[in-house]
């Protein structure tokens, strides 16, 4: 039981963390392409490519 409790607080722990990191959403209008993910996983953003691909 108290390995069930702590595998509980941890993804509690998790899901409130996720939900306070504020989210970037990707789109590529050529393929319709749209990806929403939290904006601290990538911290060195690229410039879009030439030719559009994404």
């Amino acid at each position: 039981m108290r390995h069930f409790q702590l595998i509980s607080i941890a993804l509690a722990s998790f899901v409130t963390t996720a939900a306070i990191a504020a989210p970037f959403t990707y789109t590529n209008a050529r393929f319709g392409t749209v990806c929403t993910f939290p904006d601290e996983i990538f911290t060195l953003p690229q410039p879009e490519p030439d030719n559009g691909d994404g």
